[in-house]
């Protein structure tokens, strides 16, 4: 770690790839299929045929094969998986799915400490073969977690024990580099120590922050010098920065791979590390979070409105699976670093289109701070999501801003009913826009992306997905890949997934295979949204009130907006809204409040509401209707509707109704 660039480093994949093949056992049986095909693939490679070693590779992938079946791939294979990798491309692609499915082992076997520990001891054995067997199945059948027992042993009182940990750790390849980069925040100054010759051994490109930082500023003198050894000649707290929004971000080489992720943050407690487990898309938000925290501690201008921005993606993560007391944490703990950090935080999350992030700081900012109207103004005008367009407006809404972008927002937030949400990956232009425009035009939103890569991206950003439309292969991994990733994050646990294949694709577990890019198929996919209309149904009867409240305030016109729709809404839309037409519409919105009152299909709540309207909106403007409904139920419905219906009759021009008490 002495470079203090990445030019050079290895990346994360191909440390680990190193790694895996020095641990497959052999295995004793394989998949006879899949290993000819591979076999005639690499055969057409070498021989120059590429597409016909194409096609025999998305045949092993669309035998979908197993664990096992990868693993003996990579056992058999390995100087030719090696081969495609540095090929790039597709075969690159190719090799990277091998790889990342031959690592899908049982999450929870891994997790078995006490079997661990004792399969750990073995790597101390006298004999240096046992030991480099011990270290070998300890790292294939625990990863990370097989690591934590040999971290405790870097603080030993015996130097050949904290040597041999040393040495084990090291040979565990990049599965130990999360565990041990929080070890670098162990209590015990020899484990702290002992954590920084590892990482010097792993190489891993993503400690040379915390190591420049601790040769810069640990308690210990002895690690401070230990640290300088591989120190970068860089400032710590930039350092940190950079780190942390590779890990938000989930930068392909410098961020968490989506194989080392086993839904556990590794932190230190006190002089050991334990495993915290979590859901696995906040892992790389907890890990962003240490890396700012760090950066903010060593004076980063910055990093508090990074820190932010990671808090928010946790809030988002945390409202979409219904974790209400961690996600009120995260955000109060937001609130502490200001609302001038927390704007600031808003305007570059929606510059960078990350949308839950920007919807939950829409929420996080104090919008009766004068000094939040500048970001809230931003986030309505450029935000690509209508939900934090939508957000922003009834902030501002509520603070008495009547301007008119923040009326026309409101008007459209307010017809808002089941708003869909489909990622498109394809990298196919003209074809993903022709599909993205048959999907706008029935009111679906699309957020298009060319590779799968970005479609894991936006998928962890995003609040909401209906369906994801993946095209077979994308440039960097193939459908399947992209799909299995996915599916890891319990968001999208009964998402569809439909896939735009190609004549080797076959069929893929939980996937619809499009025979054609068309939007019917799709719009046919999307699946029971009760839950989700239930914040859309929120976020229009926000916006309803909102418009009410600024139209009771005056100040406001509607002129000609197109707002009828929303009167066929809920309740909790329609009433304020028919409040809304009365106190600001003109007489074109008297046949839409007509129709409510006259509507027995509605509440009586909903008819009273839309009289009421209707007679603030005569009383404003001159206005036309039939007013023989009204006299109707003035004569004939319930005290409130009837009350309601006679103002407005009477503001409507109607004749009087006369009435004895001896009349029925």
């Amino acid at each position: 770690m002495s470079n203090p660039s990445r030019a050079g480093r290895k990346p994360a994949h191909r440390l680990f790839l190193a790694a895996i093949l020095a641990v497959l056992p052999a295995a004793p049986a394989f998949a006879q299929d899949a290993q000819k095909l591979f076999d005639q693939g690499m055969a057409h490679y070498y021989n120059g045929d590429h597409e016909a070693a194409i096609a025999s590779f998305r045949q092993v992938v669309a035998l979908a094969p197993d664990q096992a079946v990868a693993y003996q791939l990579l056992n058999q294979s390995q100087d030719s998986l090696l081969q495609l990798m540095v090929a790039g491309g597709e075969y690159e692609t190719f090799a990277k799915e091998v790889l990342a499915t031959a690592n899908e082992a049982s999450r929870d076997a891994m997790r078995d400490a006490d079997a661990a520990a004792e399969l750990a001891e073995a790597c101390f054995a006298d004999d240096f073969g046992a030991r480099s067997k011990a270290i070998f199945e300890l790292n294939f059948r625990y990863g990370p977690f097989g690591a934590l027992p040999l971290i405790d042993e870097l603080g030993s009182q015996s130097e050949d024990r904290r040597l041999q940990a040393i040495y084990a750790l090291s040979r565990m390849g990049g599965e130990a580099a999360q565990p041990v980069m929080a070890a670098t925040y162990s209590s015990d100054e020899l484990i702290r120590a002992g954590a920084v010759l590892v990482l010097a051994e792993l190489n891993d490109a993503r400690a040379a922050a915390r190591v420049t930082d601790m040769a810069a500023n640990d308690d210990s003198g002895m690690v401070r010098k230990i640290a300088a050894t591989y120190a970068a000649d860089a400032s710590p707290a930039d350092m940190l920065y950079a780190q942390g929004w590779d890990y938000l971000d989930a930068d392909a080489e410098y961020g968490l791979a989506g194989t080392e992720n086993y839904g556990a943050l590794f932190v230190a407690n006190g002089a050991s590390v334990v495993a915290v487990d979590m859901i696995p898309s906040l892992v790389p938000c907890e890990l962003a979070k240490r890396s700012f925290l760090r950066a903010y501690e060593l004076g980063n201008a910055d990093a508090a409105i990074a820190l932010a921005t990671a808090y928010a993606a946790e809030v988002s993560i945390l409202n979409a699976v219904g974790e209400e007391d961690v996600r009120n944490l995260q955000m109060a703990s937001a609130l502490t670093l200001g609302n001038e950090v927390l704007c600031a935080a808003l305007v570059n999350a929606v510059a960078e289109n990350k949308v839950g992030a920007a919807r939950a700081l829409v929420d996080m900012v104090d919008a009766e701070n004068p000094n939040s109207a500048a970001a809230l103004e931003f986030a309505m005008a450029n935000a690509q999501s209508a939900d934090v367009r939508y957000g922003a407006a009834i902030a501002m809404a509520h603070t008495g801003n009547a301007a008119e972008g923040v009326v026309a927002t409101l008007a459209e937030a307010s017809t808002l009913d089941a708003l869909r949400v489909v990622i498109l990956a394809d990298p196919n232009a003209a074809r993903a826009e022709r599909l993205a425009g048959d999907l706008s035009a029935e009111g679906v939103a699309v957020i298009h992306v060319e590779s799968g890569g970005a479609a894991l991206i936006s998928a962890y950003r995003s609040v909401v997905v209906d369906a994801f439309v993946i095209a077979d292969p994308l440039p960097d991994l193939y459908a399947s890949r992209v799909i299995k990733e996915i599916q890891k994050d319990e968001r999208y646990a009964d998402t569809p997934f439909l896939v735009l294949g190609n004549e080797d694709s076959g069929d893929i577990e939980g996937a619809e295979m499009l025979e054609r890019p068309e939007a019917s198929p799709i719009l046919d996919s999307f699946g029971d949204l009760d839950a989700d209309r239930e914040r859309y149904l929120a976020t229009a009867a926000a916006a309803a009130e909102a418009l009410a409240h600024l139209a009771h305030h005056g100040g406001v016109s509607l002129g000609n907006a197109n707002l009828g729709g929303a009167l066929g809404r809920e309740d909790a839309v329609a009433i304020p809204m028919a409040r809304v037409m009365g106190l600001a519409g003109d007489a074109g919105m008297a046949d839409a409040l007509m129709g409510l009152i006259a509507d027995d299909s509605r509440s009586v709540e909903a008819r009273t509401a839309g009289a009421k309207g209707l007679t603030a909106l005569a009383g404003r403007t001159s206005v036309s209707v039939d007013t023989a409904a009204l006299e109707a139920l003035v004569a004939d419905s319930d005290p409130a509707l009837a009350m309601a219906c006679a103002r407005a009759l009477a503001a409507c021009g109607g004749a009087h109704l006369a009435a004895g008490v001896g009349s029925e």
